[in-house]
């Protein structure tokens, strides 16, 4: 029996979960290149956010019952070009509340990583605020 996490010590903000981005590529470097990018958004919401990201332990499909709202996504690599689609979900409505599209042409190294993790940040902290709802 799995005994549920005590979240009491968890500030009243936001909860934002980071659902396993989906890789749409046979390309050699997509797997890595997007497990690097799901890395990357984790640590740069725990800076944003605090301790209050949640992320999947058990890789169950969903957003975790504690989340207030989830990052998803998908990485396609062509090429030399990348695009990645960020969504922003709350999960009280059931709905994407913010969606983008990011096209690069640039090497893919871990510094475009870390600009695509920042850019989907800016993106999700516009539609949150403090208390984890819409604004």
């Amino acid at each position: 029996m799995t005994i549920p996490p005590d979240l009491s010590h968890m500030a009243a903000g936001p909860a934002i979960a980071v659902l396993p981005l989906t890789c749409l590529s046979a390309h050699p470097d997509s797997a890595a290149f997007t497990r690097g990018l799901h890395e990357q958004l984790q640590h740069q919401l725990v800076s944003m956010f605090g301790h209050v990201v949640l992320c999947p332990a058990d890789g169950a499909p969903g957003i975790p019952r504690h989340a207030s709202h989830a990052i998803e996504g998908s990485l396609r690599l062509e090429g030399r070009q990348t695009r990645v689609v960020a969504r922003l979900l709350e999960s009280a409505a059931a709905s994407i509340v913010w969606s983008r599209q990011f096209d690069f042409c640039e090497p893919r190294s871990s510094a475009l990583q870390e600009l695509l993790a920042a850019e989907i940040c800016s993106g999700a902290r516009q539609h949150v605020d403090g208390a984890g709802q819409l604004p």
